[in-house]
């Protein structure tokens, strides 16, 4: 009967662990440096639409923070990318609050979301 309860509380301690590992955190921008490598859910809202699209090559980036010198955040979409979305991120998430899944890695050098897919995504209208 002990022996049954030890096993019992030992599953329960290990599910719970299991569990806890596959947690996202949630997450503001400015919050992303301290977040390298990790999964997160980061929510924030994109102020004034700063972005770069330098080429047809080049991904684009929008940035996140007020200003453009501010910025502490970039979510990169390869053109790929792109084109499996059913709408324009880049306008839509302008002045909007947005959620997305993923690890924060960097681009030139400032924390970054690389945005793999739609479903990734969630603007708010």
């Amino acid at each position: 009967m002990i022996m049954k309860k030890l096993i019992y509380l030992l599953l329960i301690v290990l599910c719970s662990n299991i569990l806890y590992a596959q947690q996202e955190s949630k997450i503001t921008a400015v919050q992303a440096k301290d977040f390298m490598g990790k999964n997160v859910l980061l929510c924030d809202m994109v102020k004034n639409g700063h972005m770069d699209n330098i080429s047809k090559d080049e991904p684009t980036v929008v940035y996140v923070g007020d200003t453009y010198e501010t910025r502490t955040l970039a979510l990169v979409f390869t053109k790929d990318v792109l084109k499996g979305f059913s709408y324009d991120p880049q306008k839509k998430m302008e002045n909007h609050t947005f959620c997305v899944h993923g690890k924060i890695a960097t681009y030139k050098g400032r924390p970054a979301i690389y945005v793999q897919s739609e479903e990734q995504l969630n603007v708010e209208d």
